[in-house]
């Protein structure tokens, strides 16, 4: 079952700041990049950090998001980790990938759409350029998506988590792994000499 789009939690009782603001519900959709680089920037506990995303995404001040419930919060929880990025079982390693994203992304003052991420295998000069950016792995990973796909950086970071960790799992595939334990990569002379009957030849006394 796919996860929905957006989902609407209905508060026990509202939650009101002065006397200006009231919320009765609280509105999540997909969190973007941006908003859980800045949201796993925030000092203190893992419930710190996902109120700051529960409150970037829903737009309810951070100082109300703290006063929901137990239940309630994690309801949120649930629902914003739903978006996780999970491999097809048919999924196989292929030497380029086209990320479709599942909503369109204009920057504001530009005329292009941007609909679709091309990636390919990182260049080692890629993967030293986004290791320097200082910041969380979303902020590295966010550099790193930009330089191989050509994607301005602010494009990547409205990108949503599912299709976030889609792109972050491909390049993250492309690792070498030695052969296994009596095979080679190529055509080597045998360890041991070998005497015409194909028995080890003797080593000498």
């Amino acid at each position: 079952m796919s996860q929905a789009e957006e989902k609407v939690i209905t508060l026990p009782e509202p939650l009101t700041l002065g006397g200006a603001l009231k919320y009765d519900s609280i509105m999540l959709r997909e969190p973007t990049v941006d908003e859980l680089d800045r949201s796993t920037q925030t000092a203190g506990s893992i419930y710190a950090v996902n109120a700051a995303l529960i409150s970037m995404v829903s737009s309810v001040p951070l100082t109300l998001i703290r006063k929901l419930g137990k239940t309630k919060y994690e309801e949120a929880v649930a629902y914003l980790k739903g978006f996780d990025w999970t491999p097809p079982k048919d999924d196989q390693k292929a030497a380029v990938k086209t990320v479709v994203l599942k909503k369109p992304i204009t920057l504001n003052g530009d005329t292009r759409t941007y609909d679709s991420l091309a990636l390919s295998e990182p260049t080692v000069d890629q993967l030293d350029q986004s290791a320097q950016v200082e910041g969380t792995a979303y902020a590295c990973n966010a550099e790193l998506i930009s330089l191989v796909s050509g994607v301005p950086l602010a494009v990547v970071r409205k990108m949503g988590k599912s299709s976030y960790e889609e792109a972050t799992a491909f390049l993250s595939g492309f690792t070498w792994a030695p052969p296994l334990s009596g095979e080679t990569s190529g055509t080597t002379a045998p360890t041991s000499p070998i005497s015409s009957d194909g028995d080890p030849t003797p080593s000498a006394a």
